[in-house]
């Protein structure tokens, strides 16, 4: 079904289709064919969008090791490079559309963008703040440096900081030699 015919229903009934089948694997494979599809993310309302986010969130509570598997922090940041930026002149996508669907792409409004973006980083924020590996501090270090948007870059430094007042790994991690070039490229970004 083309994701600009979802609704919350529908994408709150699949997503529990998927949570009840036995197999781990199968339910994976349902959450990544649905929740993972960048089509969902462009082409379906905000409310949909919404829940989409709550389905994650939902799936990072209740199973961390699917959820690494599924998406991690590189899965959000990914989300966020695609669709959640303020300026659609400057950043618009240029994926193909879900092809059934003739309706344009309708955006979020800016404020929209700002919850729905926010809602995203504090996943991920949880996601710190559970485990995190040197993989996901060096995703957020690249995604800093390749951003083209500086509100992204903004909230994702906000969301860091924060974290880093509770994660003494996390900001060691931050201030390890390694990372000194991708921050010293950031900050010159």
């Amino acid at each position: 079904a083309p994701p600009a015919s979802f609704c919350v229903e529908t994408l709150s009934h699949v997503s529990d289709l998927g949570n009840s089948l036995p197999d781990g694997e199968l339910q994976a494979l349902s959450h990544r064919c649905l929740l993972l599809d960048f089509q969902l993310w462009i082409n379906a309302t905000t409310p949909v969008q919404k829940e989409a986010i709550r389905q994650l969130r939902r799936i990072r509570d209740a199973n961390p090791p699917m959820f690494q598997q599924l998406c991690g922090v590189q899965g959000i940041l990914d989300i966020l490079r695609k669709f959640y930026w303020f300026n659609p002149s400057e950043h618009a996508y240029t994926g193909p559309q879900f092809e059934s669907s003739k309706r344009p792409v309708v955006r979020p409004s800016v404020d929209d963008l700002r919850s729905l973006r926010w809602q995203l980083i504090e996943i991920m924020q949880a996601t710190f703040q559970d485990e995190h590996s040197d993989d996901d501090v060096q995703c957020v270090l690249h995604f800093l440096a390749d951003a083209d948007d500086g509100d992204q870059c903004i909230d994702i430094m906000a969301a860091m900081r924060s974290l880093c007042r509770t994660e003494p790994r996390l900001c060691n991690a931050l201030r390890s030699a390694a990372n000194e070039e991708l921050l010293s490229a950031w900050l010159s970004h």
